[in-house]
């Protein structure tokens, strides 16, 4: 299995803090996609009526937010179970985090698909440990081949 390739993306100025949540998800940056009620095991904060993912945060500029060592070991730490989550945090730690890599971003439009590629990247080449412990954690499927293969954009 090959490492992913590195990608760059232009620049938006947007306040990081709200957007790294959904960023991190890959490790974090899709809202799962459930109606609202329709499944006990998603979250209706983060899911639209068609059954896409939200596109709130789809603008955000992921360079910058992942350039934020201290912003992305803070979301890391949560979802590992390791440190203090925000209420934000908690939604995609339980929902979100799982729904992306079980579904390899299947319910992610184009640009969510860039963002998740980004962020998965970044923690790959930047924090593999990371990485592997949160796949383990959330890839109750197997799907560690096929998110490599995601994010080098094989799929």
């Amino acid at each position: 299995m090959s490492p992913p390739r590195a990608m760059s993306f232009g620049r938006c100025n947007v306040s990081p803090v709200p957007a790294l949540l959904l960023v991190i998800v890959a490790v974090c940056v899709i809202p799962a996609a459930v109606r609202c009620g329709e499944s006990k095991t998603r979250s209706p904060v983060m899911t639209t009526s068609s059954g896409g993912y939200v596109t709130t945060y789809d603008h955000m500029d992921i360079s910058r937010l992942l350039s934020n060592d201290k912003l992305v070991t803070a979301y890391i730490k949560c979802f590992l179970g390791e440190g203090p989550c925000t209420a934000e945090c908690r939604q995609a730690k339980a929902f979100l985090l799982p729904d992306i890599i079980n579904t390899v971003c299947a319910r992610c439009s184009p640009r969510q698909k860039i963002m998740a590629r980004q962020v998965m990247i970044h923690i790959y080449n930047t924090r593999r440990s990371d990485f592997d412990r949160i796949m383990q954690i959330y890839d109750t499927t197997g799907k560690y081949n096929e998110i490599i293969d995601f994010m080098n954009g094989k799929q």
